[in-house]
């Protein structure tokens, strides 16, 4: 697949989008600024699974399970054990909504032209609906959005 001016264009804004947001993100773990415990809940529930406990939580005992029903933790699982870490989850946060302006792009260069497309990926982008949604702890949901996006795509 050769690659155009325009896909260029949002491959390069994907990756200012996935640095910018990390450094954001880093910067807001490091400062203790995530206070609203769903980070915390959810990286315990990485860790203990990590460490052969699977969905175990001391905050919603005796399961994650219990509180929310999310089996996509199993599928995030290597990238957590190769970095136990909340930044890790909060990094594929990150990626997978900046990468979401991609079906984006390809359904608006489907249904509109190339030059529209570009607009809509960069709006995706730029929204400060995921914007939002990316700075505001961890949540499984920017996962299916990644993935419902497709899904449309491909119908």
């Amino acid at each position: 697949m050769k690659l155009t001016k325009n896909s260029k264009i949002v491959i390069v804004t994907i990756l200012v989008y996935i640095i910018l947001f990390s450094v954001i993100s880093i910067w807001k773990l490091e400062n203790f600024n995530y206070n609203s415990l769903d980070l915390a809940i959810i990286n315990q529930a990485f860790f203990n699974s990590v460490n052969g406990d699977f969905f175990s939580s001391s905050i919603h005992p005796p399961s994650y399970l219990g509180d929310h029903f999310n089996p996509i933790l199993l599928l995030l699982l290597p990238f957590y054990f190769l970095y136990a870490s909340p930044l890790t989850l909060l990094l594929l946060q990150t990626i997978i909504l900046a990468l979401s302006a991609w079906p984006v792009y390809l359904i608006a260069k489907k249904a509109i032209n190339k030059g529209w497309a570009t607009v809509m990926a960069l709006t995706w982008l730029l929204n400060p609906f995921v914007q939002n949604i990316n700075l505001f702890e961890f949540h499984f949901l920017p996962f299916a959005i990644f993935f419902i996006l497709f899904a449309f795509y491909f119908w």
